[in-house]
């Protein structure tokens, strides 16, 4: 029988999802794997990277950050996980943000397949993408999202559907994965 410390160190990597109320410091909580010595890829749709000046310097310089959030004319964060979670690998050119599957000049080169325990994908947040995803939904199918009916919308099958391949691509990840999600209370009025 493995003692705990072996099956933690050579085990197979960990899948969290940190899920909470907004403000309450959950991106703080999981960028401390970078001072724990991990390697730390912030795959930020939130716009919450700004709480690296909370870490050393030296764990600052195991964070990577790939600002993926969406813009008013684009949903790049849906575009950018299913490109990043198809086939785990891709070049980025990150000023652009311009993604391809083949090698071209002068983009970033990503390999999730070389990474291992060794490092930390943290997706901030699973509630910026569920948004994007029902947003590029409704640019693809010229739906005002104002005129839906919610309880017969099309559109809420076909998140489901993203969201659960989604899920389950990050289960085939090499490396330790962390979702971060908001709770949100909504009201009728």
């Amino acid at each position: 029988m493995p003692a705990a410390n072996e099956v933690l160190e050579h085990g197979m990597p960990r899948r969290v999802c940190l899920y909470g109320p907004a403000k309450s410091r959950k991106t703080t909580w999981t960028l401390m794997a970078a001072e724990a010595g991990y390697r730390v890829l912030l795959m930020d749709s939130d716009r919450g990277s700004d709480v690296l000046v909370q870490l050393s310097p030296a764990a600052r310089a195991r964070v990577y950050i790939f600002e993926c959030h969406d813009t008013p004319d684009d949903a790049f964060c849906a575009a950018f996980t299913t490109h990043a979670f198809k086939h785990f690998e891709f070049w980025i050119d990150e000023a652009t943000r311009r993604m391809s599957f083949r090698k071209l000049p002068g983009l970033a080169h990503v390999d999730f397949r070389g990474w291992g325990n060794e490092t930390v994908i943290v997706f901030d947040s699973y509630t910026a993408l569920v948004h994007s995803v029902v947003k590029a939904y409704c640019r693809e199918n010229n739906i005002d999202l104002s005129d839906a009916k919610k309880t017969e919308w099309p559109g809420y099958g076909y998140a489901a559907l993203y969201l659960n391949w989604f899920l389950g691509q990050t289960k085939l990840l090499p490396c330790h994965f962390i979702m971060i999600g908001h709770s949100t209370q909504y009201e009728k009025y």
